[in-house]
Order: structure tokens, then sequence, then C-alpha cells
């Protein structure tokens, strides 16, 4: 798995062929629920979603009554509870969307190279750009957020971007890049 994230009695695990069938097709995405409650052991797939477009999903977070995946192509929304598909924001640039972390009304995304977009998605339908994206020294493989701070995990580096109120981001501050530095 690219990662995995823990919503409740299901376990959202999104990567290349997380589980394949037994033609050997391949999905993106799987839920598995977990038997127990009170416990995060032995959870059992309860669904294997493939997400639209070509490549693998790479992160998922939890928006309200959505969970959202970033993916090779972009940004989709699935409802938690159905599990059926609601929407996509597909950008008109090739990117491939690593990470993603949700603070309010605004989703950050990492691509695969080193920007990292904020999308006003309020109205998940119709997800908007907010600003011009931000440039880091290397790729995205992390997001963490805290009140107004959003922290980057990227290669040998470790960036904190303050968050403005409107989604927009602040001076990022690198603490590391790169060995010896």
């Amino acid at each position: 798995f690219n990662t995995a994230l823990v919503d409740g009695d299901r376990l959202w695990a999104a990567g290349n062929d997380c589980v394949k069938d037994s033609g050997g097709t391949s999905s993106e995405l799987c839920v598995y629920k977990f038997t127990d409650p009170g416990s995060l052991d032995n959870p059992v797939l309860d669904t294997a979603i493939d997400v639209p477009g070509e490549g693998s999903a790479g992160d998922v977070a939890v928006f309200g009554t959505l969970v959202a995946v970033a993916s090779e192509d972009g940004l989709h929304f699935y409802d938690r509870q159905s599990l059926v598909f609601q929407s996509s924001y597909i950008p008109v640039s090739n990117y491939w969307y690593r990470a993603v972390a949700i603070v309010g009304d605004v989703a950050y995304l990492g691509d695969g190279y080193n920007k990292v977009f904020a999308l006003d998605i309020s109205n998940p339908a119709s997800p908007l750009p907010i600003g011009q994206p931000l440039t880091l020294p290397h790729s995205k493989r992390a997001f963490q957020w805290s009140q107004d701070t959003l922290s980057i995990g990227c290669e040998n580096t470790l960036a904190k971007v303050p968050l403005n109120p409107n989604g927009s981001f602040g001076a990022a501050v690198v603490f590391h890049d790169g060995p010896g530095r």
C-alpha cells in the first residue's frame, strides 16, 4: 500500500495492486472492515475499487461524508458509507498526485514532482484551484496538518508551510534539504 487510513470500522488502503482477482486484474483502492469494532486486528476485505483513470491511488483523506483519493490523474471522491463514486477533479496539467491533506474546505495535493496545489472543495462536485501552486525542492511523500500549518515530508526535506485563511500558502520554511546541509 502507498497509504492507509482508519475511518471508524473501516480501513481505506490506497496503492498499486492492493488486491488482485483470479484473472490478475488489480484494484487501486481497497476498503477493509474490522471484524471486531474494538480492535484493529484481522480486517476483512469489504470492497476493491478501481480508481477512475490510469495509474494507482496515492493517498486518502476524509472530508465530511466523503473520502478523497489522490491518484495519478486527479482527486476522486467516494461516499464514506456506500463506497459509491461521487465526483473527480482532473487537472488540465499532467501531474501525479501522491499525497492529500484536507483542512476545512481546502484539499492540498502534492504531485509526484515538486508542487503542492490547493483546491477549494466546498463543492466536491466542482473543485476550484486556489492561487498558484507551491514549489518545493523535492517530490512529496507525506502530508500532515495541524491547525494552520501544513508539514510536508519530501525525500531529504521537511518543510512547514503556514496556511492562510483563504487556503493559499504562506512562505515555506525548509528545515533540512539533503544530506550534510
